[in-house]
């Protein structure tokens, strides 16, 4: 009992003695860990303690201009009265391809301003006139000047209405102007800008920018409310036909010197108080092939190059232009004044032959001069010729993408950032709004609304030739019977009284009145309606609105011809619709329009077409005051969804998928370039407001939104649906 007594005695002295020396163990650990850290301590000394006062104080790192978090309010808010300056910077030779390749800083820019998927330039797409069309939002034909001829002057008596922005701005708000490198041609006998410096190719694009810059830093009284810069690097970069390596340089150093510009302007403190627009002025095509023109030796004048105006000087004009089309190679093509694409703006030219080189060719008699590297001056719907627009600051907008627009557009932007009174020009007004914070409400010219015809509540058919008894009462039977929609497909509007219209089945004819013989046929194909009905030649009007047939003489040579795509529908019989052509403009024309018209209404499954005749003798692409006569021209325009249509097939049921194409025909004698079906039909498309113009009607389509609207107003067609 004793011994056991002490063994639980021994055992629990062991646990404790164990239990302890593992305590002091634990302690002369913790000991050694504090004394290693103290003398880690000394030994780093004064340092240490410096490093313990930096935590203290942390400096933040700065931000770079094109950090999409960075704040965007502009700190110098003196800088915004009475409005932001505006920076127009045009990059000659830039175009879309260029920049997605070799220009991160407008690529920068896209994310947080303004851009567009592709700026259109006019006709001929020069550098010249498409400068001037981005000062003065004017096409070529309004600009008055020979782009070729240095020494043409403008003319005097369009200076107050036809201004470029520079001289536009001093006379309305006397403010200051810069320009630099930009071309006063042709204003040079107008007030000269306060600042200017004339174009010098020793100039770099940085030095440029850096005279902006000090502008820009000058004092409110003396510094400019509009800079102009215009660099011409790349322009001639291609000229001198330099190689890829020389272009990849000179890209990238224009692409430093650009983003240095706006880290100059965030470090002054002005990049968010300054409005900066980025244009380009021309697309350049590099290399050519030559057309040697030896046999039109009976020319009176000849240019080389891409585009050429030729007086004939009383030659046979058709002859001489015979004997230029028709290549096999469709190398060039020949156009007369009156034969020219209405979407050009360029018809009232006063050459009598105008010659158009394809993409890539070059013009020349005996071309015993040297070859050229580069040519501008194509036909703009080449896609490769399509430039750039990219803008920032206080005025614009964050994140906005503007579809394609022509480069006439940019004119009533200046005027809105600026807030200047409207200055006439080309362009669209409200299009650019949607680039803006706060953009002008500017009143548009009133137009009324097109009024029905007088009528009665009688509905026959009156025969104005071919029609049998049994027919007139068929027909009178179907328009009695057929379905009326229950509000109109599209509507149109005219400042003249003289335009009514008459409703007939799915169908609304315009016609004028005293006088006025405008014609135009609305109409509604789907895929039941699109085949071929009637083979009759019975020609009817309706006793609802007409009392008698119209006069339907043709002169010798022409045919007489219906509006509507398909010919031999019963409707399409209506003698107020039918219309006098040409007989080759039938063939060449209007039988492969129709053949278009009709498979894209079978392949879409629904198209309405308005199709119509416009007078415009002078060919300005305006509607001439006497609508009287044979008309100079032919346009169809077809409208159709990219999703659905709404209950009544008369709209698209999400009005954002409309989409419009135009075409606008001279009346001419065949088409001498002999070209495909489709190459024509492309060739002489045009835009919505295009047709507009040349008929002085618009066009508006219910249901859908404004904005939407006028870009497909101005949409130019770059292809064939």
């Amino acid at each position: 009992m004793k011994i056991k007594c002490l063994e639980k005695v021994s055992r629990k002295s062991l646990y404790i003695a164990v239990s302890v020396l593992l305590i002091v163990v634990t302690l002369l650990v913790a000991a050694v860990v504090i004394l290693l850290i103290l003398a880690t301590r000394n030994s780093s000394g004064s340092a240490g303690g410096a490093h313990e006062a930096a935590k203290d104080q942390i400096i933040p790192v700065k931000q770079s201009w094109s950090d999409p978090l960075r704040p965007r309010d502009c700190a110098k808010t003196e800088y915004l009265q009475p409005q932001p300056p505006l920076l127009i910077i045009s990059l000659s030779g830039l175009t879309k391809s260029l920049v997605s390749e070799s220009f991160p800083t407008l690529l920068e820019v896209d994310n947080f301003g303004v851009s567009t998927k592709a700026v259109l330039l006019c006709f001929p797409s020069y550098n010249v006139t498409n400068k001037l069309a981005i000062a003065t939002g004017l096409f070529p034909q309004a600009q008055y000047f020979d782009p070729d001829n240095a020494g043409a002057a403008f003319n005097g008596s369009d200076f107050r209405a036809k201004q470029p922005i520079w001289l536009a701005f001093k006379g309305q708000t006397n403010g200051i102007t810069a320009l630099h490198s930009w071309p006063l041609h042709p204003f040079e006998n107008a007030d000269h800008p306060d600042y200017y410096i004339p174009r010098n190719s020793s100039v770099s694009f940085e030095e440029q920018l850096n005279m902006a810059l000090n502008w820009l830093k000058m004092d409110s009284t003396v510094r400019p409310g509009l800079i102009m810069v215009s660099c011409d690097e790349i322009q001639e970069a291609f000229r001198t036909n330099a190689d890829e390596s020389m272009m990849r340089e000179l890209l990238s150093k224009l692409d430093r010197s650009l983003s240095s510009f706006f880290t100059q302007l965030y470090d002054e403190a002005l990049l968010d108080c300054v409005n900066i627009a980025i244009v380009s002025d021309e697309g350049i095509y590099n290399g050519t092939t030559r057309i040697n023109l030896q046999h039109s030796d009976n020319l009176r004048s000849y240019d080389p190059g891409t585009v050429t105006v030729i007086s004939t000087g009383g030659s046979d004009t058709t002859n001489l232009t015979s004997s230029l089309s028709c290549r096999k190679d469709d190398a060039i093509r020949v156009f007369q004044p009156s034969t020219m694409p209405t979407r050009w703006h360029y018809g009232d030219t006063d050459g009598d032959i105008i010659i158009l080189a394809r993409r890539g060719m070059e013009k020349c008699r005996s071309c015993k001069r040297k070859k050229e590297s580069v040519f501008s001056g194509y036909d703009y719907l080449d896609e490769s010729k399509q430039t750039v627009f990219y803008a920032q600051g206080p005025s614009f907008k964050s994140g906005a993408v503007l579809p394609p627009f022509q480069n006439v557009e940019y004119m009533n932007l200046w005027l809105d950032l600026l807030n200047m009174h409207y200055v006439p020009n080309n362009g669209s007004v409200g299009f650019m709004n949607e680039a803006l914070t706060k953009p002008i409400k500017r009143e548009r010219s009133r137009r009324f609304g097109i009024r029905e015809c007088p009528f009665t509540h009688e509905e026959r058919a009156i025969n104005c030739g071919g029609c049998t008894a049994l027919q007139q009462v068929r027909v009178a039977n179907w328009m009695n019977s057929c379905t009326q929609p229950n509000r109109p497909i599209v509507m149109l509007s005219s400042a003249s009284p003289l335009l009514c219209y008459q409703k007939i089945c799915e169908k609304l004819i315009i016609r004028g009145t005293s006088g006025d013989e405008s014609r135009a046929l609305v109409e509604l194909f789907h895929s039941n309606n699109t085949l071929a009905r009637s083979q009759t030649q019975c020609l009817f009007v309706s006793s609802r609105y007409e009392f008698q047939c119209p006069s339907l003489s043709v002169p010798e040579g022409q045919e007489l011809h219906s509006l509507s795509a398909n010919p031999k529908k019963v409707l399409a019989r209506i003698a107020t619709v039918h219309v006098p052509w040409n007989a080759l403009f039938v063939k060449d024309v209007l039988k492969p329009l129709n053949d278009y018209t009709l498979a894209i209404s079978r392949e879409l499954g629904r198209v309405i077409s308005i199709t119509g005749t416009a007078f415009d003798r002078n060919f300005d692409g305006l509607a001439d005051e006497d609508k009287t006569g044979s008309p100079t021209h032919l346009y169809r325009v077809l409208i159709t969804c990219t999703s659905g249509w709404s209950a009544d097939g008369f709209a698209c049921r999400n009005p954002w998928s409309t989409r419009v194409i135009a075409f606008i025909f001279p009346h001419m004698d065949g088409d001498i370039n002999c070209l495909p079906s489709r190459e024509l039909l492309l060739q002489y498309t045009a835009r919505l407001r295009d047709v507009e113009l040349i008929t002085g009607m618009d066009i508006d389509l219910p249901g859908v939104p404004a904005s939407h609207a006028l870009h497909l107003k101005i949409n130019v067609v770059t292809q064939l649906w």
